[in-house]
């Protein structure tokens, strides 16, 4: 049970381990989770208050709680030339408005003296009281206009997306009425115009079939292959014929192009007076972003490339076709950022320690800050979603069988029988990895509400 008080540095570590030891709502998916490869350098941490430290001048992590299985959330507070900039903003409860309160007052912010309030994107665990934050600590809210995609989601159209899924009736009369929308403030702004991010408009076979058309970066990831691959020790189960297991190539370990590289999808607007880089990557979610301080190097990855491996993205109604392509797509571009922000360079360079502790700083939505590269622990996360796809793919028959939500409630038949509507989650998360197998050519599905799938 989460105290209304966070944990303070003697607590850290439950922040670090975040995607570890939690209920597994996937199904089982998660168990393959471990740690991304290679270390990681830390930076040093000021405590300022119990959930607040002061990283490098001018740049503060807040500790929020959440009342989920993920158990906390970073927001993250820059002093600009012009005001105090809040990255992300918590979730809408009163533990989480308090300890953003403790932290921003500790810091010297005083009420209504946010200038800005930056989404990376619109899931409840970060910018859930994001009109609460901004009713008592002021800040222009701004977020990816992608990111209203959701509002499309009307009863009607859910529904089908739950008879799509195989969800029973009185689970989704449940799930229905307790469906409920998070809503921006009436003045959020969109961030400015920016280029297409890598696998918008690929193909996944959405039940609508609305597929957001747009051209981007090319893909750097190569196919998803079910056939069976030598794997090293200890580095991934082994698996069958089918390949469940199997070891499956990373990102691709090829030089880019100055072209490839100029289609990276970074836009430059300033705030506060703070000249800022915005990073479209969609896939966790429709408009997630990311957001970088060209004169730190610092990188708020959001959601998009966190410090542990484990299921980071669900299949909606509405929005992208395939959202588990896309944010695999958009995690091969981490490699082209690395080295247009000269973060690999960074990393390699002996001596540097110092620069280190203040610049190039890689400020996740969950866990622990690092320095140095994006790409090793973005390479990770491609292999692990890989790996758990092609579990899942194991364990479908060779014929039409399975729902989804038969799929879930195969690994999960307590909270299938007594609290189905936990569920949802776990079959979002599911319905996300058949969609992309689907593109790749893995697996097939026959009928529509609800739709039954086999291995291909």
């Amino acid at each position: 049970m989460l105290s209304d008080r966070p944990h303070g540095p003697s607590g850290e570590r439950s922040a670090g381990a975040i995607a570890e030891g939690t209920r597994d709502p996937s199904g089982g998916l998660r168990s393959f989770a471990r740690p991304s490869h290679g270390p990681r350098r830390m930076p040093l941490e000021r405590p300022v208050e119990e959930n607040c430290w002061e990283l490098a001048p001018g740049l503060y992590r807040i500790l929020l709680p959440l009342p989920w299985d993920v158990p906390f959330v970073n927001a993250y507070l820059v002093r600009a030339p012009g005001g105090w900039i809040l990255i992300d903003a918590g979730a809408d409860t009163p533990a989480s408005l308090r300890a953003l309160g403790w932290a921003l007052k500790a810091v010297g912010v005083p009420e209504g003296g946010l200038t800005a309030i930056l989404l990376t994107h619109r899931h409840p665990d970060h910018a859930g009281d994001v009109i609460a934050v901004q009713q008592r600590w002021g800040g222009t809210v701004y977020v990816h206009p992608a990111e209203r995609e959701l509002d499309r989601a009307d009863p009607g159209v859910l529904t089908a997306w739950l008879a799509f899924t195989g969800m029973p009736p009185e689970v989704m009369e449940t799930l229905l009425r307790r469906a409920e929308r998070m809503p921006l403030p009436p003045d959020a702004i969109p961030y400015p115009a920016m280029p297409a991010a890598a696998g918008v408009g690929r193909g996944g076979g959405r039940p609508d079939g609305d597929v957001p058309s747009a051209s981007g970066v090319a893909p750097d990831c190569s196919p998803l292959d079910a056939s069976p691959r030598e794997t090293s020790a200890g580095d991934a189960p082994t698996g069958d014929a089918h390949g469940a297991g199997a070891t499956v190539p990373g990102l691709s370990a090829g030089d880019e192009t100055a072209e490839r590289a100029e289609r990276v999808p970074v836009t430059t607007f300033s705030v506060a007076g703070l000249p800022l880089e915005v990073v479209y990557t969609p896939g966790h979610s429709p408009g997630h972003v990311m957001l970088r301080v060209p004169e730190t190097g610092w990188v708020f990855t959001g959601d998009h490339v966190l410090p542990r491996a484990g299921i980071n993205v669900w299949a909606n109604p509405v929005g992208l076709a395939n959202p588990m392509g896309t944010y695999l797509d958009n995690l091969a571009a981490v490699r082209h950022l690395d080295r247009i922000w000269g973060m690999d360079a960074r990393e390699a360079r002996p001596g540097a320690d110092e620069d280190r502790a203040t610049r190039g700083l890689v400020l996740p939505g969950h866990g622990l800050p690092w320095s140095g590269p994006m790409m090793p622990q973005a390479a990770a996360l491609v292999d692990w979603h890989r790996q758990a796809a092609l579990a899942l793919r194991n364990r479908l028959p060779d014929e039409p069988g399975p729902t989804v939500f038969e799929i879930v409630a195969a690994r999960r038949p307590e909270d299938a029988r007594e609290k189905p509507h936990r569920l949802r989650g776990a079959v979002a998360e599911t319905l996300a990895f058949l969609l992309w197998m689907e593109s790749e050519g893995l697996v097939g599905r026959q009928g529509e509400a609800p739709a039954r799938w086999y291995r291909r």
